[in-house]
């Protein structure tokens, strides 16, 4: 098997948040079979609760009951500890987290996938982002406070937004002379 590379790929390389945490996520629910590096149960645990947080907001929920210490006990627990936390916050963390035991979750994520299918995984956590603003908007998600994000985070990057309309525009023009099929290995 080729080795995978070191270099961040020129798609992700300033993908901001939330975007990156619903790609992330993805790499984490899904991994692939090969290469990954399986985290130990503390960090599932850890990854768990931000995953909460950062999708689901502040834990509402009683904790569950039981003579002995059980997995949901543990996992509310840790859900819990980060009851303030912003979603964004939670997210960045998560992020950090993954890329502590799988630096290259990219490459591992997409090394058998096309051109286009990567763009398209681009815009489906763009799409997820767009949701996550709105859920913060009506309440339901407590949003990046001053201290724990700063601005730039909480809107997308103008690097990703430039990004985004440079590809569209290299996309019309060759669907405009006809090689349409060509932005997908772009």
């Amino acid at each position: 098997a080729d080795p995978l590379p070191t270099v961040p790929d020129p798609l992700i390389q300033h993908l901001g948040f939330p975007d990156k945490f619903y790609i992330v996520a993805a790499f984490v629910d899904d991994p692939p079979e090969v290469g990954v590096r399986r985290v130990d149960d503390d960090t599932a645990l850890l990854l768990h609760a931000l995953h909460e947080q950062a999708t689901k907001g502040p834990c509402t929920k009683p904790r569950p009951w039981s003579f002995f210490e059980t997995d949901a006990q543990l996992k509310w627990d840790a859900w819990k500890a980060l009851e303030k936390m912003p979603a964004l916050e939670a997210m960045m963390l998560y992020c950090r987290t993954v890329e502590e035991d799988n630096p290259n979750w990219w490459h591992l994520l997409t090394a058998t996938i096309s051109a286009r299918e990567k763009r398209e995984i681009i815009d489906t956590a763009a799409e997820c982002a767009r949701e996550y603003r709105k859920f913060v908007q009506a309440g339901v998600l407590i949003g990046p406070s001053d201290a724990a994000a700063p601005p730039y985070l909480q809107t997308e990057p103008p690097s990703t937004r430039a990004e985004n309309e440079d590809w569209a525009s290299a996309s019309r023009a060759l669907a405009a002379i006809g090689l349409s099929g060509l932005s997908d290995v772009i």
